[in-house]
């Protein structure tokens, strides 16, 4: 199920974040559809409300990020920008750029702050470069099988997924999966998207949510490795370009864009899944009463209880206690009754 969270405190959309639905940052993004209106706000979630931290570096949108709430990396940015910031927990520092600079990229958004993947964007035009960061430097990957722009990702280094994304037709449904050695088509999303949000621990356990026009906007769709599943959860609010961080089973969607009418938001939902193991109860044969009938009044615990009066025919004044394994007999009703 999907439900409302306290707000962003400033609205965004085409922004990163990153961490769990209990500790997260949120970072970049845009607030206006005027070309130029990157923001610079930086807000952490600490799983009840956001509160304001320190601003990013350089103010752009279209970037992604992976990490904790406290060691993030965010990367990108809008005309093929290759910059590169790092967060403490206190403060943005600049550090190696991209080789290849682009906007709307994907990356291993389970990734620590020291070793993450990101994948595809644009410059433009739409590229399938890949690129693994060691904490110091990026070095070039093997590419995607299809480029693309806008889709999102998941995982690890060693076990991303990428989703989702343009140019279209045909690529808004296409799922590949990364092993640190090369990528492999994975079966397709069942809705195609672009401009959808994602999160997830690897290749085998990932989410994907939102997008524009003409997907709903709504839906979600959990992947478990072997396919992509529909859930019949769905975000309250249809939006694109969402900040999203988490796993599959547990996810926060902050802010976004929503199409019609045109708008940025501070819209925030988490969307949360568990498997509940259920016993069939039994029944199990105990100590006889020492006197039969019906109509008694019952009253206590399995293992401390009482049965007064009740019928035979007559009604009868019998008291009886029980142990939780057998029954004695107690001191009379003054009157025998029953039913």
């Amino acid at each position: 199920a999907t439900s409302s969270q306290s707000p962003l405190i400033t609205a965004r959309g085409h922004g990163s974040a990153a961490g769990t639905t209990t500790a997260a940052i949120v970072a970049f993004g845009d607030t206006n559809p005027v070309p130029g209106s990157n923001i610079s706000p930086t807000e952490t979630w600490n799983g009840s409300g956001f509160s304001s931290s320190p601003n990013v570096g350089t103010a752009r949108k279209h970037t992604t990020g992976f990490g904790t709430a406290t060691s993030a990396l965010f990367a990108g940015g809008p005309g093929g920008a290759a910059n590169v910031e790092t967060y403490d927990g206190s403060s943005f520092s600049e550090t190696t750029d991209l080789n290849t600079g682009r906007a709307n990229l994907g990356a291993s958004s389970n990734s620590p702050q020291t070793a993450g993947l990101v994948f595809g964007g644009e410059g433009p035009p739409a590229t399938a470069a890949t690129e693994l960061w060691n904490g110091s430097s990026w070095s070039e990957q093997p590419d995607l099988n299809t480029a693309r722009t806008d889709g999102a990702g998941a995982g690890i280094s060693t076990s991303a997924l990428y989703f989702g994304g343009e140019p279209t037709p045909g690529n808004g449904n296409k799922s590949e999966e990364y092993n640190g050695t090369a990528w492999s088509n994975t079966p397709n999303l069942n809705t195609a998207q672009q401009g959808n949000a994602g999160a997830g621990a690897n290749a085998d356990s990932a989410i994907s949510f939102g997008g524009p026009p003409p997907a709903p906007g709504t839906q979600i769709e959990t992947f478990d490795g072997t396919s992509w599943t529909t859930s019949p959860a769905t975000l309250a609010t249809a939006r694109s370009n969402i900040g999203a961080c988490g796993l599959a089973s547990s996810t926060l969607a902050a802010g976004g864009f929503r199409s019609s009418p045109a708008s940025f938001l501070i819209t925030t939902e988490k969307y949360d899944k568990s498997t509940n193991a259920i016993t069939a109860a039994a029944w199990a044969s105990s100590g006889a009463l020492n006197t039969a009938r019906w109509g008694s009044a019952a009253m206590g615990t399995q293992t401390a209880g009482l049965l007064a009066g009740g019928a035979t025919s007559p009604k009868v004044d019998n008291s009886e206690e029980y142990d939780g394994t057998s029954w004695t007999e107690g001191d009379n009703l003054n009157t025998g009754r029953g039913l």
